[in-house]
């Protein structure tokens, strides 16, 4: 059978199957009916899903611990779930010492 799948051209394509070859290749087409060919194990999710953590990553960048607002509108997010994202930095800055006060354990802070 992959002797035949390997005769395969853009032109004997139809309908989906050719849509998607014209998106991954030829080859890259060839590659998934070989792996899941007649399969419902594949889900390809949408760009949302796959860009997520991504996205998470610059708000954790941007995050000053007073903008949550302006990122929530930035990002079409509610102020909860930029919370939710920058919960880590949100406590790391609240334990940094103010820049030029004094440690009550010695030396100034960061």
């Amino acid at each position: 059978m992959d002797d035949l799948l390997d005769l395969v051209t853009m032109e004997d394509l139809r309908g989906g199957g050719r849509e998607l070859a014209e998106v991954v290749g030829l080859e890259g087409f060839k590659s998934l009916v070989r792996t899941y060919g007649g399969t419902s194990r594949m889900y390809v999710p949408t760009a949302d899903m796959v860009t997520i953590p991504a996205r998470d990553t610059l708000i954790r960048r941007e995050y000053d611990g007073s903008n949550v607002i302006e990122l929530a509108r930035k990002w079409s997010l509610s102020e909860r779930h930029i919370y939710d994202i920058v919960k880590e930095e949100a406590q790391a800055l609240r334990r940094k010492p103010i820049d030029g006060q004094i440690s009550m354990f010695g030396g100034e802070g960061d």
